[in-house]
């Protein structure tokens, strides 16, 4: 606060006045002056020594403003969004893996399929081969009834050989595996059943294991269930 002296107030107000310069000086750094001159050498050095000891934005030029914390948040949001931008090519990689190529032109689960069968003979070190025609519902049912879990390609193998034990009371018939591997791909194609590679932690062997998708199990349960025989009575 600068006061000429010439134009300072003479009369009972000077101790207010007084009164009014010693609290603005409070707290404050102050110093005296008699000229413009002296006014001046004060003015500069002391705004120097400011900027210089406690700089702050205010101080800097329009443009070159402190920007770290929004710099950091910018950072922060770059490296989340990588982070994310790698977890959906993850899932898109896994998706595809899993994935079936859409098959054009696929029968349908009521049409046939002819399976062959071969009964051996070992007594006389022969065999012969049968044909049997079922749909592909009737397949499907005797290929999935035992896959509530997942089992490997020679335990399904193996189911179904004593399924058809069981239909051709004869234990000498072995499904043919030509006819099991077409079963195994068209209900892959179907989208009723995944076929995946694992391996076994004892011996490090890999096995083919085939599982029933949310899809097959769903279809496994239509065709299996028993439906009712009563109709339902309109409400």
């Amino acid at each position: 606060m600068a006061f000429w002296k010439e134009k300072v107030d003479k009369s009972d107000n000077l101790k207010e006045l007084q009164r009014f310069t010693q609290k603005v000086q409070e707290g404050r750094l102050c110093k005296s002056w008699d000229t413009i001159k002296d006014l001046q050498a004060v003015i500069y050095p002391s705004l120097i020594n400011e900027i210089r000891e406690n700089p702050q934005q205010g101080w800097a030029r329009g443009g070159g403003e402190d920007n770290t914390d929004l710099l950091k948040q910018l950072n922060q949001i770059r490296q989340e969004k990588e982070t994310l931008q790698n977890q959906v090519g993850e899932l898109q990689a896994e998706l595809q893996k899993h994935t079936c190529t859409q098959v054009e032109g696929l029968a349908r689960m009521d049409e046939e399929f002819e399976i062959e069968v071969t009964e051996h003979d070992y007594w006389n070190e022969s065999s012969q081969t049968y044909k049997i025609s079922q749909s592909w519902d009737f397949w499907f049912s005797m290929f999935a009834e035992d896959l509530i879990t997942p089992k490997t390609q020679n335990e399904v193998y193996s189911d179904l050989n004593n399924l058809i034990h069981k239909i051709l009371k004869n234990t000498d018939c072995f499904l043919d595996t030509t006819s099991f591997s077409t079963i195994k791909i068209q209900l892959e194609a179907l989208k009723l059943i995944t076929i995946s590679q694992k391996s076994f932690l004892k011996n490090g062997a890999i096995y083919e294991y085939i599982e029933l998708t949310p899809k097959g199990k769903q279809y496994l349960m239509q065709i299996k269930t028993v439906k009712s025989k009563k109709e339902e009575i309109a409400t």
